[in-house]
């Protein structure tokens, strides 16, 4: 903040170019093929913290963590995609409160509306993001990628609109050495072991 208020009259351009380059973090996690998991400590905040959150495909916060998307809170409005993905998270009328009264929200809030993915201790917020990211990897990644693709791509799409991708991805992926793989399991009932193939 002191930043913005440092810049004066020139806050305007200095913003368009910062926003821009969040905008392209926020889109870049999005795209990303692999599963994006976000461990927050502490402070979530503003487009940088808390629209990052939202761009994130599973989020572990510590339970001390805090949320603020507080945009309006100094005469701004939400940016890094957050005026989208907040309300495909959490739905328009919690949207609508959080980004027009500027809630600090607990990690147990959160968690609640469906902001975030779990709560763990602060002293495992790290641990539990890499174990969760560990256990993504070791998955199918090519079946992961494209449900997240599909997750993400239906955002305001009608259920008929995406039938037809959701089919061409289901053929596409059952083709696979990790679809074999995890048929053969269930039906061996074992653990499945993915290569990404």
């Amino acid at each position: 903040m002191r930043t913005f208020a440092s810049k004066g009259e020139a806050l305007p351009d200095y913003l368009r170019e910062a926003t821009t380059w969040l905008q392209i973090c926020a889109s870049a996690l999005m795209r990303l093929e692999a599963p994006v998991v976000a461990a927050v400590h502490g402070y979530a905040a503003g487009g940088g913290g808390f629209g990052l959150v939202c761009a994130s495909d599973l989020v572990v916060a510590g339970e001390s963590a805090r949320f603020l998307l507080g945009a309006t809170r100094v005469g701004m409005a939400p940016d890094a995609g957050g005026s989208v993905t907040l309300t495909q998270l959490v739905g328009l009328r919690k949207a609508m409160e959080i980004a027009l009264t500027n809630p600090t929200l607990t990690a147990a809030e959160a968690l609640e509306i469906g902001l975030i993915t779990r709560v763990v201790g602060d002293d495992a917020v790290l641990d539990e993001g890499r174990a969760l990211a560990r256990e993504l990897a070791d998955g199918p990644t090519r079946a992961l990628a494209a449900t997240k693709r599909l997750l993400w791509d239906g955002l305001g799409a009608t259920v008929e609109a995406r039938l037809p991708e959701e089919s061409r991805t289901v053929s596409e992926l059952s083709g696979t050495a990790d679809a074999r793989e995890g048929l053969a399991a269930v039906i061996e009932r074992r653990e499945p072991r993915f290569a990404g193939r």
